[in-house]
């Protein structure tokens, strides 16, 4: 641009240098890029901002190209223009608290949902130097400057005097005051509104809008919260009863309560129950109920009612029983074990009134059912998925869909795409993400419409890591809510950090787009533990209560010398007291059946059952209060012994107790986690419930 400009200049000496300039300001401005036309920048709130397609928030505002400024919500245009990155934390799934500095006492603060910065990022900020301020009277702005400057103060004094600004200037006048505004009182004989004393009313329109004729009549508001209607105090506004309670109507809101996000399974526990698994889905756009054992499908959409102090679901049905009618839903936390967490809930008929509580549901008569539920909680181990034999295909397809896209649009090597493609296809289940598709690299990822990359795993909103490279999906109706907590960018790759295994130091990743920020590098960034040695095996002889050593290759019961010298001190025949009783529930391990698992324990046994069939039968051992030993004396696997480690959660107190087992395979030791059986052959893990208060109530299955 400078050659052409002097170029022009000695060819044609009339050409001023004021004019040679404004040819190079055109030049340039004609060369810089565009102003971006984001069309997430229009909503203000992160709530606003992640409710709508193609938008996410970003904790600090967004850079465009050409080091552009922008808000902090964010996203995707359909015509590809506008990339950004944020250089915070990206979210297209929920409204995380920041912390922001009071200037009043220079302490953290909460700064509200999807405001704010880290705990950490503000204390290292939010000191107080000595600064002070002083209001701009144009743009109505408080502008640090130096102490002393007169009319100078404090940013809060500052802040107030800037938002209600007086007069400015306001020169002395010698004039009285001028008379306080007229307020106006409710006559409530008369229904009109009359002259009153300063502060003691409101304005005319104020007035005239609530005063009202009083009279016998008995008025009512509506309590938003309670959805009912109540008695309004003497001289409040209201309306009669009846009229009240047209308006005074529970209003659904698009999504779900939280609680109930995810992919659920379970058995129903209502009495009269029905045996079998039954497996519940619900994100924020769609819900899947299924009754594996009458392989019945209800599909809808979820809403959320406030109720009191907690949520409603609403699941407006738009496929199977109950089409066009709507199912309301109440729940409840029931706590976690190891691998999952626990849900309570009560469903009401299709059509039907939301259930009073858990516990009327329970034995109601109109159709009510309640179910206790199990999620996975987030470890690698666990992963639950719908019975859903169209999506079960997605995994064997998924392989010949990425070599589609790498041969047309020839990116990444085939031994990138073949490794991402066997990575997504075992986690491809139920997911709705297609950039997962395209992690092969960065630059691959970002030749996708809708898709960005992150420097480190996404984290989904069933909390399942995915890979670097997400998105959105390419309907509005589908969803993949993700969290990238790394760098997030549909701009550009930039290099991040990686750790050198040989030295332990964090070093720049030379692939574009990899590796995560310096800071969670350096804090992964250490020599890893010597692997711990296999440990000598024991076993408890529970007639000499002495443990002797595993000289076999397994050894049924076997443990570490310590675990087995405490577990030997008090072996008995039999479960322990609490185990005793029926217990239901389902199987978590990789692979899992899909079936309904029962198992009552009496004094000395088990007797096992399957979807309501016999299954085995088994002499039991105990050791101490969390390890068991099945004898198999009938039914399947007569002769093989089983050992088990098991924890029992809400133990007295609730409804329902809940337990996690964990069984070795076949004459195998006691397992020494509940991570192994989860994704070792042979091995299997269960979820059950137990009931301990009325009214509820299990029955062993009835055997001809």
């Amino acid at each position: 641009v400078t050659v052409s400009v002097l170029y022009w200049s000695a060819m044609r000496p009339a050409l001023t240098i004021a004019t040679a300039l404004l040819v190079f300001a055109a030049v340039a401005r004609a060369q810089s890029p565009p102003a971006p036309s984001d069309h997430c920048e229009q909503f203000a709130t992160c709530a606003d901002c992640v409710a709508n397609y193609l938008c996410g928030w970003c904790s600090t505002p967004v850079i465009y190209q050409g080091n552009i400024t922008g808000k902090n919500c964010a996203g995707y245009n359909k015509n590809g223009k506008d990339p950004f990155q944020c250089n915070g934390v990206y979210s297209i799934e929920e409204c995380q608290e920041g912390y922001e500095c009071d200037l009043d006492n220079f302490q953290c603060k909460i700064a509200g949902k999807g405001n704010g910065k880290t705990l950490q990022e503000c204390e290292a900020n939010c000191t107080n130097e000595g600064q002070v301020y002083l209001c701009n009277h144009t743009d109505l702005k408080c502008h640090e400057v130096p102490r002393g400057t007169p009319g100078s103060a404090s940013y809060s004094v500052c802040e107030a005097s800037c938002a209600h600004p007086s007069a400015h200037p306001s020169p002395p006048t010698p004039h009285s005051p001028a008379p306080p505004a007229a307020v106006y009182a409710c006559n409530g004989t008369t229904g009109k509104c009359e002259l009153s004393q300063p502060g003691k009313g409101s304005s005319l329109q104020v007035c005239e809008e609530q005063c009202h004729k009083s009279s016998n009549q008995t008025l009512y508001y509506c309590n938003s919260i309670e959805h009912k209607c109540v008695v309004a105090p003497k001289g409040f506004p209201g309306e009669d009863k009846a009229e009240c309670e047209k308006m005074c109507l529970p209003h659904p809101n698009p999504g779900p309560p939280p609680m109930f996000e995810g992919t659920w399974r379970g058995v129903q526990i209502n009495n009269g129950y029905k045996v079998g698994e039954f497996d519940f889905f619900c994100d924020q756009t769609s819900v899947v109920f299924v009754d594996v054992q009458s392989a019945t499908t209800i599909k809808g959409t979820p809403y959320n009612v406030q109720n009191g102090e907690s949520a409603d679901l609403w699941i407006k049905v738009t496929a199977g029983p109950g089409a066009g009618q709507t199912i309301k839903v109440i729940g409840q936390d029931d706590g976690r074990g190891p691998e999952t967490k626990f849900l309570l809930a009560a469903f009401s008929a299709a059509g039907g009134a939301t259930p009073d509580s858990i516990t009327s549901a329970m034995s109601s008569s109109s159709g009510d059912t309640v179910y206790f539920f199990s999620a996975c909680v987030g470890t690698p181990e666990c992963h639950f998925t719908m019975p859903n034999s169209l999506l079960r295909r997605r995994g064997s397809r998924l392989l010949d869909h990425v070599r589609r896209h790498h041969q047309h649009h020839k990116r990444g090597t085939d031994s990138d795409v073949q490794h991402f493609a066997d990575a997504r296809a075992e986690h491809a289940l139920g997911e709705t993400d297609p950039c997962a598709a395209y992690a092969a690299n960065c630059s691959y990822c970002l030749a996708h419409p809708f898709c960005g990359w992150c420097s480190s795993d996404v984290t989904y909103k069933d909390g399942k890591k995915g890979t670097q490279c997400a998105g959105f999906a390419t309907s509005p109706n589908a969803t993949n809510p993700f969290i990238c907590e790394g760098r997030y960018s549909t701009l550009a790759c930039t290099a991040g950090w990686t750790c050198n295994e040989q030295t332990f130091q964090c070093v720049q990743n030379a692939t574009p787009g990899n590796g995560f920020p310096q800071k969670e590098c350096e804090e992964v960034c250490r020599p890893t533990p010597s692997p711990t040695p296999q440990q000598q095996q024991y076993v408890c002889n529970i007639t000499t209560k002495q443990c002797y050593k595993c000289e076999e290759k397994h050894c049924p019961g076997s443990m570490p010398e310590g675990a087995c010298a405490a577990a030997c001190v008090k072996p008995h025949k039999g479960p322990s007291t609490i185990v005793i009783g029926m217990w239901r529930g389902i199987e978590i391990q990789r692979g899992y059946p899909l079936v309904e698992i029962d198992y009552v324990f009496n004094q000395s046994s088990l007797t096992a059952y399957r979807n309501g069939e016999l299954d085995f039968e088994a002499s039991v051992t105990s050791f101490g209060g969390d390890e068991m030993i099945f004898d198999v004396t009938s039914g399947n696997g007569a002769g093989s012994k089983f050992s088990a480690e098991y924890t029992v959660a809400n133990q007295g107190s609730g409804m329902v107790e809940a337990m996690t087992i964990a069984m070795s395979a076949a004459d195998g030791p006691i397992p020494d986690s509940y991570s192994g059986p989860m994704q070792t052959k042979g091995q299997k893990e269960l979820v059950m419930t137990k009931c301990q208060d009325s009214p509820c109530k299990f029955a062993p299955p009835s055997q001809p």
